[in-house]
């Protein structure tokens, strides 16, 4: 079961990673409004979203962030390209950070969300997500064969504080 998750989890992971590098190198499109021009799709578009959910979260404004995403969820928004921008909403809320001082704080800000807003889903996604990357970053590069026992356990460990998010049911 453990082993299951884990790999749920890594796969998870790996699909956002994979989405973010393909969808990053395809052209932009653009859309003239009133002369002006309007980004509507592509890499930069998408680079907007997630930097404006990022902006809104390292500013803790999580009130907007829960609108945004209700919002997002419930006209089910797409770009053009037919993209999801719940994807790239969430992947702005990712951590952004590599240092173990940035990790404690990022962990920090998002647990502020969940105990500010406990039923959010929008927190708890965004609380999974920073554990997934966290897992991913505290495994360590390399082949499976190259990581050592601690950074398994340490994936292991956020995997499980990550699933614990998902898991358990608003009230």
């Amino acid at each position: 079961m453990k082993r299951c998750l884990i790999t749920l989890l890594t796969a998870f992971v790996l699909f956002l990673v994979w989405s973010a590098v393909v969808l990053a190198v395809e052209p932009s499109m653009k859309k003239v409004v009133a002369g002006k021009e309007n980004i509507v799709d592509g890499p930069i578009a998408r680079r907007q979203l997630q930097s404006q959910a990022q902006s809104l979260l390292y500013q803790e404004k999580f009130d907007e962030l829960e609108k945004m995403a209700q919002e997002l969820r419930k006209t089910k928004a797409m770009f053009p390209e037919g993209v999801w921008k719940l994807h790239f909403f969430y992947m702005g809320l990712s951590p952004k950070v590599t240092s173990p001082e940035g990790w404690k704080s990022h962990l920090n800000l998002v647990d502020k969300w969940l105990q500010k807003s406990p039923s959010s889903i929008t927190a708890r996604i965004a609380a999974a997500v920073s554990w997934e990357f966290y897992g991913a970053d505290a495994r360590g590069k390399g082949y499976a064969n190259e990581v050592s026992d601690e950074g398994w356990r340490k994936l292991g460990e956020s995997f499980q504080n990550a699933h614990q998010w998902v898991e358990i049911k608003p009230s």
